[in-house]
């Protein structure tokens, strides 16, 4: 007899429930698709008017360095897991080990890449900055498997609630932040990113009852 890590998890549905599923996690996608826009917009207006041009203009440098390496680690591993036909626990767990650790490396790339870009741009402090966001890639790894789960079982509609829930606190907090401390300037957008990911993570981690072992 198989193990109980070994024996797979059945998340098939039915022809019937796929189709049901597909529908509503499409309109669903739809409406958080034009919130997240409405939520962007409100946020950039707010943070813009209260933090200087220079902090975001610091910030469009760094996130191409932080979301290529991230996008790379991450990619190949979703698809397998929402592809593949079955899943055991065990390979559930192996598959949330690389994700993490494909995660570290993402986040090393991102170091090393603020390294190589600073002297480009003539900006040092880009160094200091890929060094705090090269974090985001280890905090966004932790919750990779558990999204692609979700999207696995097309639970489309809780997927775009956590993202679009992570987005929102994300916004709020840079907002009261920006507030109480408009001189933190570029650290502000930071503790955003780190919030967002946060809340994403908590979220996609109750909403899936899968836990690593």
């Amino acid at each position: 007899m198989s193990e109980p890590s070994q024996q797979p998890i059945n998340d098939d549905i039915s022809g019937d429930q796929l189709l049901v599923a597909v529908r509503g996690g499409t309109r669903k996608v739809i409406v958080a698709q034009v919130f997240s826009q409405l939520v962007s917009l409100a946020t950039l207006a707010t943070l813009y008017r209260l933090i200087s041009p220079d902090a975001f203009g610091l910030l469009s440098m760094a996130i191409p360095l932080v979301l290529l390496p991230r996008m790379c680690a991450s990619l190949g591993l979703s698809i397998a897991t929402v592809q593949k036909e079955t899943l055991s626990n065990e390979q559930r767990s192996s598959l949330f080990s690389m994700n993490v650790a494909l995660g570290v490396v993402a986040a090393a790339v991102t170091v090393g890449l603020g390294y190589l870009f600073a002297p480009f741009y003539d900006t040092p402090e880009l160094i200091l900055l890929s060094q705090w966001l090269a974090g985001t890639s280890i905090l966004a790894s932790l919750g990779f498997l558990h999204q692609a789960l979700l999207e696995r079982k097309m639970q489309l509609g809780r997927l775009v609630a956590a993202r679009l829930g992570g987005q929102t606190a994300g916004s709020m907090v840079a907002i009261v932040v920006v507030v109480l401390y408009p001189s933190w300037g570029v650290w502000i957008l930071v503790l955003q990113q780190y919030v967002e990911l946060l809340v994403i993570n908590l979220t996609v981690w109750w909403l899936e009852p899968w836990k690593p072992r």
